[in-house]
């Protein structure tokens, strides 16, 4: 997946990879990375939906949000994997 983050002049699309396991959802820089990831235990998702591509300005992009109130933009690599 791609990964709407921060950057010095705005934000930018950057190559993740997500790895489903034992009730985390890990986000990794590399592939086969898990254990350097950044791990979201599944109880603190509140919801994943689509973004309107008027808004995110792409086509396949979704927003992770959590119990917390974070929310995370991802995008699949094609609608058809969304």
């Amino acid at each position: 997946v791609y990964k709407l983050s921060p950057t010095a002049s705005g934000t930018a699309w950057k190559e993740k990879y997500l790895v489903l396991a034992r009730g985390y959802l890990v986000l990794c820089d590399k592939k086969g990375e898990e254990k350097n990831g950044k791990a979201l235990n599944l109880t603190q998702v509140q919801s994943v939906v689509p973004v309107p591509k008027s808004n995110a300005k792409k086509e396949g992009v979704m927003s992770l949000n959590t119990l917390q109130g974070k929310s995370m933009w991802l995008q699949a690599p094609s609608k058809k994997e969304m």
